[in-house]
C-alpha cells in the first residue's frame, strides 16, 4: 500500500495524532511533577494596581490554592483613564497567552479600537506551556485535578475590572478549542457577568473517555449574546460530534447542533436566516427575542483560528490545521461584540426614606427583577413572599390593571404599616408606578410627583 493511502486510513490518523499528543506530554513532563506556579516576571495582580502604562504586563494572583497567572494588554487609550472595554481571550488545550495573543493578533487590533485585552493562562506539567483548562469533558491535567477554571477566570475579570478600571457594560469573552468549551461553561454559568461571548471549534460536553460519564454544559442561567464559529473539516472537535481522527486520547465531543440547540433556547430564538458571505463561509444570523444568536460555518475550515498567523512552526501546531483566509475570526469577533452592552447591574443612585402607609416592602431580588411592589392594608402582618405570574388572577384594588399588564412574575413581602424602610431607586424599576406617599430624601423634605417611583 502507498504511503499516501496508509496516511488516509482514519486508524493510521488517530495513532500518528495520539503519538504526537504523547510526544508533546513528555516534553512538558520532563523534571516536572507538579502544577507550578506563574512565570517569575509576573506581577502580583491587585484590586489597587494603581496605572498600568500601555503594552504587555505579566500578573499573577492566588485562586483556589494555585498561583495563576495572565498576560495583559493595554491600549495606547489606556493613557487617558476612561474605563476601557475588556476582551478575554482563552488559549487552546496544550496553548498558552503568548500563543493565542500570536495567533489571533488581538492586541495589534486592541490598539486600533481602544480596549483591553487579556490572555488567562490554563494549567499543566509545566509553568508556561502545553497548558489546558478544566472545561468539564475536557482537558488533560486541568480537568483531571478539578481545577475551578470557571472561578479563576470570573475573578480575572474582576481583579481588572477594579484595576484598570474596565467598563462592566462592555466584557466580553472569547475561546478556541478547549477555550472555547470552557467559554460555553463560563457564559452559562454567569451570563450576567459577560457582554457577549465568541466560541469557534468547541463543544458543549462530551467524554472524557469511552468509561467516563457523559458531561454537558447546563442550560444557561440567563441569555447572552452568543458567536459560535466552526470549521465543518475540523478533525479535532468534528461537527458531527464523536471522537475525531486527530482528537486527543479517546476524549468524543458532542455535535455542533447540541451548542446551537443550547443557545438557541437560553436566548429565545425561533427561526433563523443564511447568507452567504465568502466562498466557503455561511452565516446563520438567528431571530431571537432575549440576545443575539450568530453561527459562523467555514465550510473548508479545519481546527484553527479563521485567518491566524503562526510567525514559524512550533510543536503546538503540530495537531492544528492551516487556517483559511477568506475571513479574519478576529475581525468578525470583535464586530459582534461592539455592537453589544450589557446593562450594568442596578446600581443605588439615591437613598430615599419612605414613611410606608400600606405599601408593600419588596424583597431587593425582586427590585433589581424590576417587580413592582403592590398596596396592602393598613396593618397587615409580616406574610411570606407572594408570587404571582401571567396566568393567575390580579390582586384585586386599583392596580388590577397595572397587574394584568406585567407579563412576568411578581414576589414582593409585607411589612406592617408602621415600619418605615429604605427603598433604593433601580434604573430598571418598571415606570410608571403608582404615587407613593411623602418622600423624605436623606438631608430635605420633599414630595414625590406623580409617577416617580
Amino acid at each position: 500500500m502507498p504511503p499516501e493511502a496508509a496516511w488516509a486510513r482514519p486508524a493510521v490518523r488517530a495513532y500518528a495524532a495520539r503519538a504526537v499528543w504523547l510526544a508533546v506530554l513528555a516534553l512538558a513532563a520532563a523534571g516536572c511533577a507538579r502544577l507550578p506556579g506563574p512565570p517569575p516576571a509576573a506581577a502580583p495582580l491587585a484590586r489597587d494596581s494603581g496605572a498600568l502604562a500601555p503594552g504587555d504586563h505579566l500578573l499573577s494572583l492566588r485562586h483556589g490554592g494555585r498561583a495563576r497567572w495572565l498576560l495583559l494588554h493595554l491600549p495606547p487609550a489606556a493613557r487617558a483613564g476612561r474605563p476601557l472595554p475588556l476582551v478575554v481571550v482563552l488559549h487552546s488545550g496544550g496553548g498558552n497567552p503568548a500563543l493565542i495573543a500570536e495567533r489571533t493578533r488581538f492586541s495589534a487590533l486592541a490598539d486600533r479600537e481602544g480596549f483591553a485585552v487579556a490572555y488567562p493562562a490554563g494549567t499543566g506539567l509545566r509553568p508556561d506551556r502545553f497548558l489546558a483548562w478544566n472545561a468539564g469533558h475536557c482537558c488533560f491535567v486541568a480537568r483531571d485535578r478539578g481545577v475551578d477554571d470557571v472561578g479563576f477566570v470570573l475573578a480575572v475579570i474582576e481583579r481588572l475590572s477594579a484595576a484598570l478600571p474596565a467598563d462592566r457594560g462592555r466584557i466580553y469573552l472569547a475561546g478556541f478549542s478547549n477555550g472555547g468549551m470552557l467559554a460555553h461553561r463560563i457564559a452559562a454559568a454567569a451570563p450576567q457577568r459577560l457582554a457577549a461571548v465568541a466560541a469557534v471549534a468547541a463543544a458543549v460536553g462530551g467524554r472524557a473517555a469511552p468509561d467516563e460519564p457523559p458531561w454537558r454544559v447546563p442550560p444557561p442561567r440567563g441569555p447572552v449574546p452568543m458567536l459560535i464559529m466552526h470549521g465543518l473539516a475540523d478533525r479535532q472537535v468534528p461537527w458531527r460530534g464523536g471522537r475525531g481522527a486527530k482528537t486527543a486520547f479517546e476524549r468524543s465531543d458532542l455535535p455542533l447542533a447540541d451548542a446551537i440547540a443550547l443557545w438557541a433556547r437560553a436566548n429565545g430564538c425561533t427561526g433563523r436566516s443564511v447568507r452567504r458571505v465568502a466562498p466557503h463561509v455561511r452565516l446563520e444570523r438567528h431571530a431571537c427575542a432575549r440576545a443575539p444568536l450568530e453561527v459562523w460555518l467555514v465550510e473548508d475550515g479545519g481546527h484553527a483560528w479563521p485567518g491566524e498567523r503562526r510567525a514559524g512552526w512550533r510543536i503546538e501546531y503540530a495537531l492544528l490545521d492551516p487556517p483559511t483566509r477568506e475571513i479574519d475570526a478576529t475581525r468578525v469577533v470583535w464586530d459582534f461584540f461592539r455592537r453589544a452592552r450589557r446593562r450594568p447591574p442596578a446600581v443605588e443612585r439615591r437613598e430615599t426614606r419612605i414613611e410606608s402607609r400600606g405599601v408593600e416592602r419588596p424583597s431587593g431580588a425582586a427590585i433589581r427583577s424590576g417587580l413592582e411592589a403592590r398596596p396592602t392594608k393598613p396593618g397587615c402582618g409580616l406574610q411570606p413572599a407572594v408570587c404571582s405570574g401571567p396566568s393567575a388572577s390580579p390582586a384585586p384594588g386599583p392596580f388590577a390593571k397595572r397587574e394584568r399588564s406585567l407579563s412576568e412574575q411578581r414576589c414582593a413581602q409585607r411589612v406592617p404599616a408602621s415600619a418605615p424602610f429604605t427603598l433604593s431607586r433601580y434604573p430598571r424599576y418598571p415606570r410608571p408606578v403608582p404615587r407613593l406617599p411623602t418622600l423624605t430624601p436623606t438631608g430635605a423634605r420633599a414630595t414625590a410627583p406623580a409617577g416617580s417611583p
